[in-house]
């Protein structure tokens, strides 16, 4: 669906065959409640907190301007560890999320494998509440703790071990290139975007902290940025073995690496 579709159906509840198909016609409160998705489209804000919502892995999240937009490239390392978790299936898995915002890959994930827990984690307490409510939206609450914590600050106060599985689509962007951002991006939170002076802060704090809290063979699943991919390689060292994965237009966006302690 275009931008226009997207917007009429949200107001007429309907489906975009819906709109060719049958005579609808908006009414009064509907004419200017469109007007004012057309004017806010207009002012540079993104589709997604117009509508609410987005779809993630086949489900319906709520979104607004406390958290960032979930994106295809995500859905896919999603799918991926999804599939990776489901071949461990046998016993329980805990998995631990840096940067849940929305919640939609600590839900996607809970949602698709019942044996599994996840504790989550965001510095935003405004972002934890939607996190929050898309968990009971869809049921997987009472499996995911969710916490306010610095992703880059808590490590230290973790039981080592507790964790088969590290995931997080951390804040990449270099904090010099952020007013380069399109507008619409510009609009979601600058600490879902804000990597630091070279975008890698966080996978420095993942690589020295992640082995005090994975089990053997435990995974760290995580997005990237274009061009990232080999300062991240070296900054991982002979202890985690790494396998690349493309997104939709070919370029490397996420890795999973296995921690393999010598």
């Amino acid at each position: 669906m275009n931008e226009r579709e997207h917007m009429l159906t949200s107001v007429l509840n309907c489906r975009r065959l819906d709109l060719y198909t049958d005579d609808l016609r908006l009414s009064p409160e509907q004419e200017r409640e469109f007007s004012r998705m057309m004017s806010r489209r207009q002012d540079g804000v993104p589709l997604q907190y117009i509508l609410g919502e987005v779809e993630f892995c086949g489900l319906v999240f709520e979104v607004n301007r406390d958290v960032l937009i979930p994106r295809p490239e995500t859905e896919l390392m999603a799918d991926h560890l999804v599939g990776e978790l489901q071949k461990r299936s046998g016993r329980p898995v805990c998995v631990l999320e840096i940067g849940t915002g929305s919640g939609c890959i600590a839900v996607s994930l809970a949602k698709q494998i019942s044996d599994l827990s996840v504790h989550a984690v965001d510095i935003s307490a405004d972002a934890l509440a939607v996190a929050r409510r898309n968990a009971q939206r869809h049921h997987v609450d009472e499996r995911i703790v969710f916490e306010q914590r610095d992703g880059l600050g808590f490590w230290d106060e973790i039981v080592g071990g507790r964790y088969d599985v590290i995931v997080a689509n951390p804040p990449y962007i270099p904090t010099g290139d952020l007013k380069t951002l399109p507008p619409d991006v510009r609009r979601e939170p600058v600490l879902a975007l804000d990597g630091g002076p070279d975008g890698l802060e966080f996978y420095r704090h993942f690589f020295q902290e992640a082995p005090g809290v994975l089990r053997p063979e435990g995974l760290l699943v995580c997005e990237f940025a274009d061009g990232q991919g080999e300062a991240i390689r070296r900054m991982a060292g002979a202890s985690w073995p790494m396998t690349w994965y493309r997104d939709f237009s070919g370029t490397d966006r996420f890795f999973v690496a296995q921690y393999c302690p010598s």
